[in-house]
């Protein structure tokens, strides 16, 4: 075999044809087209509103066990003020969690399934709100209705919430007052913030409500609450 010698002079010569080569074994790198459904993009839309909202207003924030986890809503529980008979009345239990900043409540059902999610829409919504978002699944169901004027944008919202198990539940404890309420035959609680924001809540046999505003009087919100049908 004859003497074969690497040095610089040969790596100056041969290299830059190799990497030609090297190169040219490689499939040249394009960016891969790719269009997402329209599911997909809707999703992401009202995701943004949503986390919009929460941001503009401050309502609190519910995680629901569902194939779409990542998308998050305003809502509450009162399940702080229940007492133990009224908890066996339902089809649920709940576990909560006290952290520093908000209260984690995880419920699990108790007697199987509760039957079908019926929805229930407003029939009254003060004058000047539009309608800004509807986000519905077969347990779940969002409304969100704006205001814009010369205070600037004004919310109401109204989340109701079928109890599945494995529902968890992140409400935020910044309140300064709460007050027993009734809406729809059904005990519930009025919280109220420094900033005069108002979240309604309550429960029923098999589902959560909670209807939040950053700018109605306490009698305005009652009313929205008891228009539900």
């Amino acid at each position: 075999m004859s003497e074969f010698r690497v040095d610089d002079d040969f790596l100056y010569k041969y290299m830059p044809a190799l990497e030609e080569k090297v190169l040219q074994a490689y499939r040249e790198e394009k960016e891969q087209p790719h269009e997402f459904s329209s599911g997909f993009e809707r999703k992401m839309r009202q995701l943004i509103k949503r986390m919009l909202q929460k941001e503009r207003y401050g309502f609190p924030v519910t995680t629901v066990r569902r194939a779409a986890a990542v998308i998050v809503v305003a809502a509450g529980v009162m399940a702080a003020s229940l007492s133990v008979e009224a908890v066996r009345d339902k089809l649920y239990e709940f576990v909560q969690t006290i952290y520093e900043t908000y209260i984690e409540t995880r419920y699990s059902v108790t007697e199987g399934t509760t039957g079908e999610f019926r929805p229930l829409y407003p029939t009254y919504i003060p004058e000047g709100y539009v309608s800004a978002i509807e986000d519905r699944d077969e347990n779940f169901l969002v409304l969100s209705y704006e205001k814009e004027d010369e205070n600037g944008l004004q919310g109401i919202v109204i989340v109701e919430n079928y109890v599945t198990d494995g529902l968890l539940v992140s409400d935020d404890n910044e309140y300064v007052s709460e007050s027993p309420v009734e809406i729809l035959g059904c005990e519930g609680r009025m919280s109220r913030k420094e900033d005069g924001s108002i979240d309604v809540r309550w429960e029923s046999k098999d589902c959560l409500f909670m209807v939040a505003t950053d700018t109605l009087t306490e009698e305005e919100v009652l009313k929205v609450c008891n228009a539900l049908k």
